[in-house]
């Protein structure tokens, strides 16, 4: 094996991600993590049809589309660090918190299919990020690179000061 060949194997190993020795490992696309992985409930590997997807989001108003977009952040972000094994019952909390922000029927339905793949494990929670990526990459090109730390420390803020209003 030539050396470049051998390097590249290597960084490819670094960027994939982490997963549990039962999981089959994720194929890379310029070594990254594919998006298009098969998942058993819909052949683009999002947790619903890819035009039902398209259609939630294209039927809404910019500010909905925005708050959607930060929702669906927080969900993948959350399910995630569920994955890794970080902060499990605070990211549940968290989750269930946003999934309820919006009642909308169509909203729900997605929230339900997220809420159904998270508990299915890793591959689970692998297709609620492709749909929360091709639902950014549709609704908001230059969305894809903004700073999900904040969005998701902002919902933990609001879910902390909901709970705290309650009580």
């Amino acid at each position: 094996m030539s050396i470049a060949k051998k390097e590249a194997t290597e960084s490819r190993k670094l960027l994939s991600f982490k997963q549990r020795v039962k999981s089959r490992k994720l194929p890379l696309v310029d070594g990254l993590s594919d998006r298009r992985v098969p998942w058993p409930e819909n052949i683009d590997g999002f947790v619903v049809a890819k035009k039902e997807l398209e259609d939630f989001i294209g039927n809404q108003t910019l500010v909905q589309a925005q708050a959607t977009a930060e929702r669906f952040i927080v969900i993948a972000d959350s399910a995630r660090s569920i994955a890794r094994g970080e902060q499990v019952d605070l990211n549940w909390r968290l989750i269930r918190y946003v999934a309820s922000e919006d009642d909308s029927a169509d909203y729900q339905k997605i929230m339900r299919a997220m809420l159904e793949a998270i508990e299915q494990g890793e591959e689970g929670i692998m297709a609620v990020w492709s749909t929360t990526m091709h639902m950014l990459d549709f609704g908001f090109e230059c969305m894809t690179s903004c700073n999900r730390g904040l969005i998701y420390e902002d919902s933990l803020e609001r879910m902390m000061q909901a709970t705290e209003r309650r009580n």
